[in-house]
């Protein structure tokens, strides 16, 4: 099975262990759908709070989430996120309407790796979450790569 998101980093051997799965925002039935068909796991999530939590129990490789998520945003999930052993590594990705400058550099300074503004291409997603397949294939990522 391929690394999917709620996506994941810097790794070590662990993080090759780490179950790789991908939460997502509920309304994102699509991408969640599409991510399957490409051979990654995914777990949807209905609120920040469920995000978290699911990612807590599966320590993913790779983590997907939408900013504007009820009752907890992406931005707090994420640096609830970092804040584990297995969150330093893994790969964050926001999703979200907001792509001015000051949102791309508050979801890096929550911890996110790549900002995506919507809509966003399957394409990119995708190639980033190969990269990542090969490194843990390689036994090596590295955050942000």
């Amino acid at each position: 099975m391929k690394p999917s998101i709620i996506p994941a980093d810097s790794a070590t051997s662990a993080a090759a262990r780490r179950p790789e799965a991908a939460t997502i925002q509920a309304p994102r039935l699509a991408r969640a759908l599409l991510l399957r068909a490409l051979g990654h796991e995914t777990f949807l999530a209905h609120s920040g709070r469920e995000a978290l939590e699911i990612a807590q129990r599966e320590q993913p490789a790779a983590v997907i989430l939408d900013i504007g998520m009820p009752g907890m945003t992406g931005y707090q999930v994420a640096e609830r996120i970092r804040a584990q052993d297995w969150g330093r590594h893994a790969l964050l990705l926001a999703v979200t309407g907001w792509g001015q400058e000051e949102d791309k550099a508050r979801a890096a300074a929550a911890g996110f790796d790549h900002h995506f503004t919507k809509p966003v291409s399957p394409e990119a997603v995708e190639a980033i979450l190969a990269r990542l397949s090969r490194q843990i294939g390689a036994g090596r990522v590295t955050r942000g790569d």
